[in-house]
């Protein structure tokens, strides 16, 4: 008896027992990966829109020191008189500082000024542009679509275009005048859409259109944050933009309103002109629900 109790301790495990030991464990992992994927992506999703309230915050500050007047829209093509003193921020590489120079933007004092581990030459402390940034897009890698000569525009968030002030007599031929943008213009601020995160693939200013009449297409948010969705890739691009019928309308993306706070909100949501239009008047508009 002592002999064999003996044999069953020295008994080690199995090839089968330890194949099965290993199934269990991945199939454990795979469970367990798409849950932890979503907890590390609804983390950034937070922070980006953190970033992005901040940015609203900022312009809003600009604003009511320049008399209600909205900062600029972005990447004013050079044909067409080239940069505006007044864009919300400074990313045209193909000009001079200091337009070349994010933290030189209007709003980047309204920011504020960190430490980036070093210092300029002029002995000036380097803006943190890491609020400019989405966590989860890869800015490194954006381009301009319809111009690639002029760089890429390394940051993830765009004014909307139908808030920001625009040069007057922009593009004359084509678009009427276009005087500034107030803020008291702005019929309904918490829910007009002011800064949108614009899709990684397809950004390439800081600008961001939607609904462009006569042209009726509009440029695709991100959907970086969406993991449900994350695997929806848009048709035909087209200058980065696209007809309301190619596009996703259930998946979701940060923005920021005139008001200053932030939402979650589907595509469908951010096409809908009282999200998009800052005239929109609900008690006269023919489109209103």
């Amino acid at each position: 008896m002592r002999s064999s109790t003996s044999r069953r301790k020295q008994r080690g495990i199995t090839l089968v027992e330890m194949l099965i030991v290993i199934g269990i464990i991945v199939f454990l992992i795979a469970l367990l990966l798409p849950a932890a994927r979503r907890s590390i992506e609804a983390g950034r999703q937070v922070v980006c829109l953190n970033h992005m309230r901040q940015i609203a915050q900022a312009a809003l500050m600009y604003c009511h020191d320049n008399d209600g007047t909205f900062p600029g829209i972005c990447g004013v093509d050079p044909e067409y008189g080239g940069p505006l003193s007044y864009e919300w921020i400074y990313a045209d590489y193909l000009y001079n500082p200091p337009f070349n120079d994010a933290t030189k933007s209007p709003i980047m004092r309204y920011l504020g000024v960190h430490t980036l581990g070093g210092t300029s030459a002029d002995g000036q402390r380097l803006s943190d542009l890491s609020v400019l940034r989405c966590p989860s897009d890869d800015w490194d890698s954006h381009s301009w679509v319809s111009h690639p000569s002029y760089g890429p525009y390394k940051f993830s968030y765009a004014i909307n275009a139908w808030t920001a002030s625009w040069q007057p007599g922009f593009l004359p031929g084509t678009y009427y005048p276009v005087p500034a943008m107030r803020l008291v213009q702005v019929k309904i601020p918490s829910q007009t859409i002011f800064f949108f995160e614009e899709q990684g693939r397809f950004i390439d200013d800081g600008t961001f259109n939607i609904m462009i009449r006569p042209v009726r297409w509009s440029e695709s948010v991100s959907y970086a944050h969406d993991v449900n969705r994350s695997g929806f890739d848009p048709p035909n691009p087209q200058n980065a933009g696209f007809a309301p019928d190619q596009l996703d309308n259930a998946r979701r993306t940060n923005v920021v309103f005139c008001d200053g706070h932030g939402e979650f909100v589907t595509e469908a949501f951010a096409n809908e002109q009282m999200h998009y239009d800052p005239r929109f008047d609900p008690a006269t508009s023919p489109t209103a629900p």
